[in-house]
């Protein structure tokens, strides 16, 4: 909604009708004293952006003019590397693609495969819900870095028990066990990614780049997930096929590496201050 107004008073000029949208939203007349603050708020931020917009050219060729010192360049890739990341998590290696995943690397019937990934979809939803009130209080890089931990953890869990699923030379009902192991860290897979990687990397390019490049920090940001989450897309379903267990430890690895980014990214912030 914020980013509508703001294209409201940027593009198009528009500052009646966005006080009118920010009224209707808050609840309160176009004459309320707050909303007035909030309103020149909002049109200062965007003439600020425009007076002080860095040029691809300059961005590219590391000259900032004003937002020399800022390290600009760096808070652009860090915008951009979280949003990466959420996507070499390997969710959508599982959430496009979960009653696959189900079906083929872990042996269920289509009904129960569906079944099931309807039901983690829930679970999905309801965790989701505890990172909202915690991102403050617990911090944007230390929800993503457990949350790595987590996943990776998962994944180390998953790998073991589909190898183990698909051995032939231990009985059906051994690999059945194991089947369902896998199963259970699915969903605690998704419990550690809802709460820490759901939201975090969407509010990190907006929030590290600076006022003058935050627009084009988001954009590119949500342009490099789409991006990734497309490779994700297309190599999952020839991967299981071509790879089967073996193609979780990629996600097992790309978890693990996560953690120690997340790290030197805190002491380098640490040096810099």
């Amino acid at each position: 909604m914020a980013t509508r107004i703001t294209e409201m008073v940027d593009a198009k000029g528009k500052v009646d009708e966005a006080e009118q949208v920010l009224a209707a939203v808050e609840g309160t007349d176009v004459n309320d004293p707050r909303l007035i603050t909030e309103s020149k708020d909002i049109q200062w931020a965007v003439q600020y952006e425009k007076k002080n917009a860095v040029r691809w050219r300059d961005l590219l060729l590391g000259r900032y003019g004003g937002q020399a010192g800022t390290h600009t360049f760096r808070r652009l890739i860090l915008g951009m590397g979280t949003q990466a990341m959420q996507q070499l998590s390997g969710i959508n290696a599982t959430s496009y693609y979960l009653p696959t995943v189900l079906i083929e690397s872990v042996g269920l019937s289509n009904s129960l495969a569906r079944l099931l990934a309807a039901c983690n979809s829930v679970s999905y939803l309801l965790f989701s819900l505890i990172g909202i009130p915690n991102v403050e209080r617990w911090g944007r890089r230390k929800m993503m870095m457990y949350a790595a931990a987590g996943q990776s953890f998962c994944y180390v869990i998953i790998t073991i028990c589909i190898r183990y699923n698909e051995d032939t030379s231990i009985s059906f009902e051994t690999q059945r066990q194991w089947a369902k192991g896998s199963i259970a860290f699915f969903f605690l897979y998704y419990i550690f990614f809802g709460i820490g990687w759901q939201r975090a990397p969407w509010l990190y390019p907006a929030e590290i780049n600076s006022m003058a490049m935050r627009t084009k920090g988001a954009a590119l940001g949500t342009a490099t997930n789409w991006i990734f989450n497309f490779m994700v897309v297309e190599v999952t379903p020839p991967g299981i096929a071509s790879l089967h267990w073996r193609f979780y430890i990629i996600w097992t690895v790309f978890n693990f590496v996560f953690i120690p980014t997340g790290m030197s990214h805190h002491i380098l912030t640490s040096l810099h201050r």
